[in-house]
């Protein structure tokens, strides 16, 4: 039963009803302070190995007889590695109530770095990365929080095309120039309507190996930065992804 009130809408669900969704929302509860667990002690043993990678790199790199080739190799594996520990510490700090500051910075900062991350897994996979990254208005960010929501967009639409395809990446200014704005499109498989609607749910997936996670906190950290993302995919029609950040100012 529900009824209007002004503006308000109010709804009695049955007893019994009510006592199902409660008990949905605690399972809930509990599996997310479950993998919360475990992920703060996979964070702690994760430290140790990616140390010695970044470690290693720098020893290899030391040796001037390298060939052009390899320092880049070795460049590219140091140089994701010290992201990856700067992300890790960050979620470490998350996970112990404290956030990293913000910054007004150029997001085409950032998308670049991703485009360059992703080259390697690109060439493998047969997909053609093609980019407009303009120069466009800074926005307030947290760096690496942003940063990892982007990759992951990025690299759901790369596990999108596993036959090859082609990836592009965008960057603008609105025409109102009161946003900056990143599209991410592939023309992989795409998505139903009803595949769109479970994606933005926690623990619900489309792929076979997922944790159904991705989207989840990728909308939590944007939605942080104050920004909106819209999908835009239909089956065999590929997926458009594009966020929509508020120009940043001066507190």
């Amino acid at each position: 039963m529900s009824f209007n009130k002004g503006r308000r809408h109010f709804r009695y669900l049955p007893a019994g009803r009510q006592a199902s969704v409660t008990s949905r929302k605690w399972r809930s509860l509990e599996r997310f302070h479950t993998m919360g667990l475990r992920l703060a002690g996979f964070l702690h043993q994760f430290k140790t190995p990616l140390h010695v990678i970044q470690s290693q790199a720098e020893l290899l790199l030391d040796d001037a007889a390298l060939s052009p080739a390899l320092r880049r190799s070795l460049e590219m594996i140091q140089q994701n590695a010290g992201r990856l520990a700067t992300q890790t510490q960050t979620m470490m700090e998350a996970a112990r109530g404290t956030t990293q500051g913000l910054e007004i910075a150029p997001v085409e900062r950032l998308v670049e770095e991703i485009c360059q991350a992703v080259q390697t897994d690109c060439r493998k996979r047969n997909i053609s990365l093609e980019k407009n990254i303009l120069i466009t208005s800074p926005i307030r960010m947290e760096s690496v929080a942003l940063e990892g929501a982007l990759h992951n967009l990025v690299n759901n639409a790369i596990e999108a095309m596993p036959a090859g395809g082609v990836l592009k990446i965008k960057t603008f200014d609105t025409s109102d120039l009161a946003h900056v704005g990143v599209e991410i499109q592939d023309t992989g498989a795409g998505m139903s309507r009803q595949e769109l609607i479970r994606i933005r749910k926690p623990f619900q997936t489309t792929k076979s190996r997922g944790t159904g996670l991705g989207v989840y906190i990728t909308r939590h950290i944007l939605r942080r930065h104050h920004a909106s993302i819209r999908w835009q995919s239909k089956p065999g029609e590929g997926t458009k992804v594009t966020l929509l950040f508020p120009v940043g100012k001066a507190a």
